[in-house]
């Protein structure tokens, strides 16, 4: 499924069907709902499905001072990369870009957790690709020393 958004369509789900279980049928519905979601309606020769979709952004807190406010925006196998407290970069234009093997669907940042100190580093996700393999991102500190 893509969207457009600044004047470039990102793919921002992947549905993958077998050939022991092809797609015969997609459609939307037009049932509405009060939290504005999307409901996508496909038969395969084994199963009806109904899937609900919705936009939402997934983001670190930015409550220390080490957390950069990371966005992550999902474009296919691409994961385009913005720390905030760096500097607002529109997508489709981001800080780094990193490319996954396969088709991401979906970003996930650790929860907030009623404002106790957490283990976690909040500028660290995990993806979840079309294939539900979960791929954890690790923020690594570089120093560069100039040698002369």
């Amino acid at each position: 499924m893509w969207t457009e958004n600044n004047g470039h369509w990102y793919l921002k789900q992947t549905l993958v069907f077998t050939e022991k279980n092809p797609l015969l049928y997609v459609t939307w519905s037009d049932r509405i709902n009060q939290f504005d979601e999307k409901e996508l309606i496909y038969l395969t020769t084994k199963e009806l499905t109904f899937c609900l979709f919705n936009w939402c952004v997934n983001h670190s807190r930015g409550k220390t001072v080490d957390d950069k406010v990371v966005i992550g925006v999902i474009d296919g196998n691409n994961i385009l990369v913005t720390g905030f407290k760096d500097g607002i970069i529109p997508p489709p234009m981001a800080h780094q870009y990193l490319h996954t093997s396969e088709s991401q669907n979906a970003i996930v940042f650790a929860p907030e957790i009623n404002d106790k100190p957490s283990l976690i580093n909040s500028n660290e996700f995990c993806t979840v690709s079309c294939n539900n393999k979960l791929t954890f991102f690790k923020q690594i500190k570089v120093i560069c020393f100039n040698k002369k």
